[in-house]
């Protein structure tokens, strides 16, 4: 009888320690074999810091590492579901609010925290794409802009854009341009004034450029008479491209989409949902529904408060036919910009400058879903 009572007692025992684990594991965070949608991503923030994105789609859940700082933040997102700005993610702090925008695999861009305050926009790629043997997609022409907090000669009014080339050779040269430069340390011209030729052959930087053996994402980039390599990053396809490099701590980072020949306006019909920052501290989130025509009407909300309008693009010319310009338009943050649009497949880069005197006055990017 005794033998019984102390088998029942153990039995009991067994079965505690049974459900008692099974109760911890039902209150742990999910691991990698839940079936959670999660896509992660790779990139930079406008600080110039390395920045990991892990998106949870199905609990609607971010997490950010920086690599540069150590600082890791995490929290959840809403899906806006308003007609103009459906899809954008919007994260809530309590104080601000802050966008992102997530082609699915392809593209995350965002203006929410990202493990240091002065990164206010950051950019990455899938961190599954695998680029080796993708050189055929990567190599071209892009035209690009540095998203970076100083500016040209610490002014962070005048900010560079330009063309960089990608070659077969594994090198690379680029060439910088600015609206309004100010002291002549770059040359002054617009977009649409170009009249150069494709692909450039000189520059004012030059390097290599290879894809990195562990994270095949990246690409491990030289600079001429620079010690060290840079961080880049590229997501490449047979119609769309975007190339993002890291320009190291305090320096941002230049984000470039390939040119391309799109000479149809039917070709970038759609509705582009983007983020953006302006001036010293606006941020926000909006939407260019262009239609066959090149016509623009556009909704934005931020900190500024909601705001829309119309504009009418034009291609820039027979060099950049896949960036389009408008020279007059208020996007609501207090500006009348020359804007400039640049859209490779699906993704979208702009920017825009004050036309009264050439300086700086927003950049944003976003995808066409």
């Amino acid at each position: 009888m005794k033998q019984n009572y102390l088998k029942l007692m153990t039995l009991l025992m067994v079965i505690a320690v049974i459900i008692g684990a099974c109760e911890k594991n039902e209150d742990s965070e999910p691991n990698e074999n839940n079936n959670d949608l999660i896509h992660e991503y790779s990139g930079s923030g406008s600080a110039g810091d390395l920045i990991t994105f892990i998106i949870d789609q199905t609990k609607n859940r971010y997490t950010i590492h920086n690599e540069t700082t150590g600082v890791d933040e995490h929290g959840n997102y809403t899906i806006l579901s308003d007609n103009n700005l459906s899809g954008v993610y919007k994260i809530n702090t309590g104080s601000s609010n802050y966008y992102a925008i997530e082609l699915d695999e392809k593209i995350i861009a965002a203006n929410f925290p990202t493990g240091n305050p002065d990164n206010n926009i950051s950019f990455g790629v899938s961190s599954s794409i695998d680029n080796t043997g993708n050189t055929g997609n990567i190599l071209g022409d892009y035209a690009y802009i540095i998203m970076d907090n100083n500016g040209i000669m610490n002014n962070p009014l005048i900010k560079e854009w330009g063309i960089l080339n990608v070659k077969g050779n594994h090198t690379w040269i680029k060439k910088g341009y600015a609206t309004n430069t100010g002291n002549g340390s770059i040359p002054e011209m617009s977009p649409e004034e170009y009249t150069g030729s494709l692909p450039i052959t000189t520059g004012d930087a030059t390097g290599s450029w290879a894809v990195n053996g562990v994270n095949k994402e990246r690409i491990d980039v030289t600079v001429n008479g620079i010690p060290g390599n840079l961080a880049g990053f590229v997501y490449a396809s047979y119609n769309e491209a975007a190339f993002l490099l890291d320009l190291g701590t305090g320096n941002g980072f230049l984000i470039g989409l390939k040119i391309t020949d799109l000479s149809s306006f039917n070709t970038i019909a759609g509705n582009y949902k983007y983020i953006n920052i302006w001036g010293n501290n606006g941020l926000g989130a909006g939407n260019f529904s262009i239609n066959n025509n090149g016509q623009v009407n556009w909704t934005h909300q931020g900190n500024a408060g909601p705001s829309n309008g119309s504009f009418q693009l034009t291609q820039c010319s027979n060099v950049f036919k896949n960036i389009y310009y408008c020279d007059d338009v208020d996007l609501g943050g207090g500006y009348h910009e020359q804007l400039y649009c640049v859209i490779s497949g699906d993704i979208i880069l702009h920017f825009g400058f004050d036309n009264s005197n050439g300086n700086y006055a927003q950049y944003g990017i976003g995808a066409r879903f």
